[in-house]
């Protein structure tokens, strides 16, 4: 999935005032690495506008539909980067190899969830940890090939009374990324896929797929889950530069839980969910200093 990093709103009538804004920022808006292919500005600001229908967690048998409009900064420096997945840290990266602290997150799941009906909510869930990078043809090509191994610690994070933030266990995985940015380079677009295999520890997977004996029901009966393999995931990204200030995204993701370690748990109605995502992405200001383009951001 896209990471929503726990910032969610239902899709309102907020969305006639974001197309206002997006009209006024298009306008007029510089974008210096257009004129040199395989570079980007060192950094950008503008503003991210985003309709998904996502699961209310891998699993459900529901979604929900979500839209946010809100700014964003892309910054490519060396060390310190920043894109619309997160933050992250550049500790060590060679020809080959890379590593970094990397940021993600879910958004909550309300109470109207069928299978949890009577249980408590799930919070927004942040995640931080370390990922290590292997770029099978290195990292100089502008089209990129990728292993990737991450570990995050999980933390649900609620506001109900007062900030409270919660330790949830362990989670990470192994994607393979294919990011191509010079196939379709002359009609502006670029594409990414990615497949991806999840694992979690008792914690982290016992968050969303317990049941304690307090809310089993002859329906709904109680449920501890394991730690391990938590499923498989398959995901493709395209973004198209109508203009050097406005790019339109799409983004799906196919998750498939079958013979995941909490795949009996009664609150799994499906072993099958499909993500799927539009976003226009306005750019308001960039830097006219240019550095090498990453995979996708």
């Amino acid at each position: 999935m896209p990471n929503l990093d726990g910032r969610h709103l239902r899709m309102n009538r907020r969305l006639p005032a974001c197309a206002l804004s997006l009209s006024l920022l298009a306008e007029g808006t510089p974008c210096s690495a257009e004129s040199q292919p395989g570079y980007e500005p060192l950094w950008e600001l503008g503003l991210f506008n985003f309709v998904a229908t996502l699961p209310y967690y891998r699993g459900s048998d529901q979604t929900k539909v979500y839209a946010f409009p809100l700014p964003y900064l892309v910054y490519r420096g060396e060390r310190v980067r920043a894109n619309r997945e997160g933050v992250r840290g550049i500790f060590y990266q060679d020809s080959r190899f890379e590593t970094s602290l990397s940021l993600s997150g879910n958004p909550p799941v309300d109470n109207d969830a069928e299978a949890r009906e009577g249980m408590p909510d799930l919070d927004a869930i942040g995640e931080i940890g370390p990922a290590v990078k292997w770029y099978f043809l290195g990292r100089e090509p502008l089209d990129k090939l990728y292993l990737q191994a991450s570990v995050r610690a999980a933390a649900s994070v609620s506001f109900d009374s007062g900030a409270q933030v919660v330790y949830r266990g362990i989670v990470g995985g192994l994607d393979l990324v294919y990011a191509n940015r010079s196939r379709f380079r002359d009609q502006h677009l670029r594409f990414r896929v990615a497949a991806g295999l999840n694992l979690g520890n008792q914690g982290y997977h016992g968050y969303f797929y317990d049941v304690a004996p307090t809310y089993a029901t002859p329906a709904r009966p109680a449920y501890s889950a394991e730690a391990g393999y938590g499923g498989t995931s398959l995901s493709f990204s395209m973004q198209y530069d109508m203009t050097p200030a406005l790019s339109l995204g799409f983004y799906s993701r196919w998750d498939n839980s079958a013979g995941a370690v909490f795949a009996d748990s009664p609150l799994v109605r499906q072993e099958q969910n499909f993500v799927v995502g539009v976003a226009l992405i306005v750019r308001a200001l960039s830097s006219h200093t240019l550095v090498p383009a990453e995979e996708f951001d």
